[in-house]
């Protein structure tokens, strides 16, 4: 890498060659200016980077807590409507079921009953 640094030396042996741009690039004081923002560039650059790692840790903690911590609380309440679903259907069920005997007890009955009067 020390070979590529721009030094005094070379920009002095390179500059009376340049011409336009190429003398502006070779010019001491356009080179340390753009050094330097370059150097700032990327200190900025490292921080965003380093700002968007926190924010991403923070969104996923964030997420973590409304999937995991709160949605135990609507879970438990969904499980407990279930629950009081399956008990009303079972009572359901077996109210059906009890009418269901009446009938065909009454049925029986009245075969019965016809079957006396032939």
């Amino acid at each position: 890498m020390e070979e590529y640094k721009l030094t005094e030396e070379t920009l002095k042996k390179n500059l009376p060659y340049a011409k336009g741009i190429e003398r502006q690039l070779l010019d001491a004081d356009t080179a340390l200016k753009n050094n330097e923002l370059a150097r700032k560039t990327l200190k900025k650059l490292k921080w965003d980077n380093i700002v968007n790692l926190i924010y991403l840790i923070i969104g996923g903690f964030i997420s973590y807590f409304f999937t995991n911590i709160l949605g135990a609380d609507t879970q438990k309440e969904t499980i407990k409507e279930l629950h009081n679903l399956q008990i009303e259907k079972n009572a359901l069920r077996i109210d059906f079921e009890k009418r269901l005997n009446e009938q065909n007890t009454l049925i029986l009955d009245l075969k019965s009953k016809v079957d006396s009067l032939k």
